[in-house]
């Protein structure tokens, strides 16, 4: 009776949920930066000689960007480059392609200026530059649902796995599976169907672009059965034989706030999907879900068993849903509820509680001289470290690229000091694999009478770089 129970809320959920994307869904407005970056005069006269920007892109590969049948860019990078282009100023103009390898190739010949979203790897430096990444996600590889999960990526054997044609992550994966038999194709949906038909095992792509295609397609054949070890990073890519243009993107990218950045994702990866339900879909949604709980109700056994995955499916959801994919700490996402949290609770109970800001001194070397696999296991190890030394107390999140934020608890500057020493201390005394020993500089703040979480970031940041500029491989108290 309580497995089924479970079912029949799991079913109304369902109905709900259909419910609420027939009605739609307003996205929330989006916050303003506190300050907009500042182009300077050179960088405006590069602009007003050079006119509007050119821009490629892949023409199919939704929720991120296509080109519609308007001849039109839209997805999240559009949306982007319009932030982009109101703050700024910026003008920026279409220049369509077949595919992303024409793209690519149109760039490296200087026909466009940027690609809006494009993975930094050292195969391109020779003619591009790249603003740091503003999209992040894992890579996943789409199966049949029939076909069992997949445990470890060794399990996929030599099995064929499609994988957009031109995408920077083909050599880096083939490097780090090197069994993989990758197939090229020319757009996510069009390697899906190909699993669909038994051509290939899996497709390999952005989990964001495998779900919104999965559910806007109806592929309720398809499954993500695995999640690889790789997060696909993404930025603008520009010519880098004009190098103001490529101080302008970082100035334009940087533009963007995290909850803007956040809004843009979440609008088109549920908004979009759901825009797309019909009464038609919804109907034969409801149908095949009260024919399951029927079978579910007369197979008692069998409704044990399924109830038993369910369970394990929605933690391995849940946890995922607050994890880092690289490190396994916590994630942004995660922290910023925490931190709304400890601020509450310091206020409501008259308690102090502190923050340290680090960043691995230097870490961009790394990445340039041994490449981003050894620069991932410098960031995997680091945490680690940091999470071998870290009081039971204290709560680790990864904040973004080479950066970590502990909270510390009922801690004061002073006592947040002392922490930070000692994990100062731990991360220099460990001799990384290939990268060799590394040092983390850190900012340290406490919480102040009428603090916002804002404020306080602002204060660890300042007095991480003021930990820079003495000499890295140390702490400031803000």
């Amino acid at each position: 009776m309580v497995a089924t129970s479970r079912l029949v809320l799991f079913g109304l959920l369902l109905i709900s949920i259909g419910w609420g994307a027939l009605a739609g869904n307003s996205p929330s407005p989006v916050e303003k930066p506190a300050t907009l970056p500042m182009l300077t005069a050179e960088e405006r006269a590069y602009l007003a000689h050079k006119g509007p920007l050119r821009f490629c892109v892949q023409p199919d590969w939704l929720p991120f960007q296509r080109i519609n049948e308007l001849g039109k860019h839209e997805g999240i990078a559009e949306d982007m480059l319009q932030l982009m282009s109101n703050r700024l100023g910026l003008t920026f103009e279409l220049l369509p392609t077949k595919d992303w390898a024409e793209s690519v190739a149109a760039i490296r010949a200087r026909r466009c200026d940027i690609l809006p979203l494009g993975m930094d790897v050292p195969s391109r430096h020779d003619l591009l530059n790249f603003t740091r990444p503003y999209v992040s996600e894992p890579l996943g590889v789409a199966t049949l649902s029939s076909e069992p999960d997949l445990q470890q990526a060794v399990d996929i054997g030599n099995r064929r796995l499609g994988l957009i044609k031109g995408f920077a992550p083909k050599k880096i994966l083939q490097e780090m599976y090197p069994f993989m038999k990758i197939v090229d194709v020319e757009s996510t949906l069009e390697g899906l169907r190909k699993v669909q038909s038994g051509e290939n095992y899996g497709y390999i792509d952005n989990l964001l672009s495998l779900s919104y295609t999965v559910q806007k397609m109806g592929m309720l054949d398809l499954k993500t059965s695995y999640t690889l070890n790789f997060t696909h990073d993404l930025g603008v890519v520009s010519r880098n034989d004009e190098p103001l243009l490529g101080s302008i993107m970082q100035k334009a990218t940087d533009s963007i706030t995290y909850k803007e950045n956040r809004a843009i994702v979440g609008r088109w990866v549920s908004v979009k999907i759901e825009s797309k339900f019909n009464y038609s879909l919804f109907w034969k949604i409801g149908i095949a879900a009260t024919l399951a709980l029927v079978v579910v109700i007369a197979w008692n056994r069998h409704l044990a068993t399924l109830n038993r995955k369910l369970d394990l499916a929605y933690k391995e959801v849940e946890r995922l849903s607050v994890t880092d994919p690289l490190t396994g700490l916590l994630n942004r996402l995660h922290l910023d509820a925490a931190l709304d949290q400890e601020l509450a609770r310091c206020e409501r109970q008259q308690r102090c509680f502190s923050l340290i800001l680090l960043d691995i001194d230097k870490f961009k070397n790394v990445n340039d001289r041994f490449g981003h696999l050894v620069g991932d296991s410098v960031l995997v190890e680091v945490a680690r470290v940091l999470t071998n030394n870290m009081r039971r107390i204290d709560l680790l999140a990864r904040w973004g690229g080479e950066e970590f934020l502990v909270v510390c608890t009922d801690t004061n500057a002073e006592e947040a000091a002392v922490v930070a020493e000692k994990l100062r201390a731990a991360i220099a005394a460990n001799d990384i694999a290939v990268a060799g020993a590394q040092t983390a500089s850190f900012g340290v703040t406490s919480y102040q009478p009428n603090d916002t979480i804002k404020v306080m970031m602002g204060r660890a940041d300042a007095a991480l770089y003021k930990a820079k500029e003495a000499g890295r491989n140390r702490f400031v108290i803000a």
